[in-house]
């Protein structure tokens, strides 16, 4: 008689312990070919007061990096265009800002191999000669 195996059991538990994180803005890093680097960032004004009756406004950043394979950035980016395309067939199309534009890649130059081609004269001619 055959035993059969029990589904292992796999606890686990999510660390709660750390607050929320609202970013704002974001940066794409590629350090290599084999990570890339989206640095969510919150970018908050704030005000310090520096003497009595007096203030400064100052900007706050907080940064939180994560670092991930190529693969994985391409799943990710594939899973959220799903989602946006989802999202906009409910409530319309997302338009992004005006100042805000990706960069577009540089068409390459197509750079054609120079062919021999013999002259018509050359063609006549016997191949001692030319």
């Amino acid at each position: 008689m055959e035993e059969q195996k029990q589904p292992q059991q796999v606890k686990v538990e999510i660390d709660h312990s750390k607050d929320a994180f609202y970013s704002n803005d974001f940066a794409v890093l590629v350090p290599s070919t084999h990570q890339i680097v989206i640095d969510f960032r919150q970018t908050l004004p704030r005000m310090d007061v520096v003497a009595k009756g007096q203030s400064m406004t100052s900007v706050t950043v907080k940064h939180k990096p994560i670092v991930m394979q190529p693969e994985t950035v391409k799943m990710l980016s594939l899973m959220l265009r799903e989602n946006v395309r989802k999202l906009e067939k409910e409530i319309g199309e997302i338009e992004l800002p005006k100042e805000w534009k990706l960069a577009k890649p540089k068409k390459e130059k197509v750079v054609k191999k120079p062919t021999k081609q013999k002259k018509a004269a050359d063609q006549d001619m016997p191949k001692h000669i030319s």
